[in-house]
């Protein structure tokens, strides 16, 4: 018969046996990536930018490198079927960020219930306006807008049942590269502008 002392000590040494045999990917690195996620995101030698406050109830369902390995995808998703993805890409010195087109002022209307989250765009060479993002500016061009220090101001447009938008890359901390991301399924962006707003370089 084992004495207790000696059935105490064979736990012990089993359980530092297991934390030390259990895979680095299981452990969370940031951003709702496990560590081996992330470690095959910086082998593209790119900057790994996720949201540092992933919404409750989402988790990533792809962390995955595109064809041509110059840009990536994280998708994150919830049970009742919404989704977010940020998709991060080599920046050339020639090219800029893809302005968004111009969305219908109604689809946003009966996104946002009439709230007063609908920002105008500024037109062509007229300055930006000096309101915060999400305040109702009057009549004209209406969208969904959100800022982040790390990547940049963005500018949200609908396109089918998902709101897209592309970062401006002028305005970022994180150089060289360029940030689109986008929102399904949601009943209110709320959610997809605050993850936007958490953007983190991990």
């Amino acid at each position: 018969m084992i004495s207790p002392r000696l059935f105490l000590a064979r736990c012990a040494v089993f359980a530092v046996a297991c934390a030390v045999l259990m895979p680095a990917s299981a452990e969370a690195a940031g951003g709702g990536l496990s560590n081996a996620q992330l470690q095959r995101l910086r082998r593209l030698n790119l900057p790994v930018i996720a949201p540092s406050a992933v919404p409750s109830g989402f988790h990533v369902t792809k962390a995955e490198a595109l064809p041509g390995g110059r840009s990536y995808r994280i998708v994150y998703v919830n049970k009742a079927g919404a989704s977010i993805t940020f998709e991060v890409g080599q920046l050339s010195g020639r090219q800029v960020a893809a302005a968004t087109p111009a969305p219908k002022r109604g689809f946003l209307q009966r996104l946002l219930g009439g709230t007063s989250k609908i920002a105008r765009a500024p037109s062509a060479g007229s300055s930006p306006s000096s309101g915060t993002a999400g305040e109702a500016e009057g009549q004209g061009t209406s969208a969904i807008v959100a800022d982040s220090r790390v990547i940049g101001p963005v500018r949200f447009t609908p396109t089918g049942q998902c709101l897209q938008g592309t970062a401006d890359s002028s305005k970022a901390q994180v150089h060289g590269v360029q940030v689109r991301v986008s929102g399904c399924n949601f009943d209110d962006p709320d959610t997809l502008i605050g993850a936007y707003k958490s953007a983190h370089r991990y």
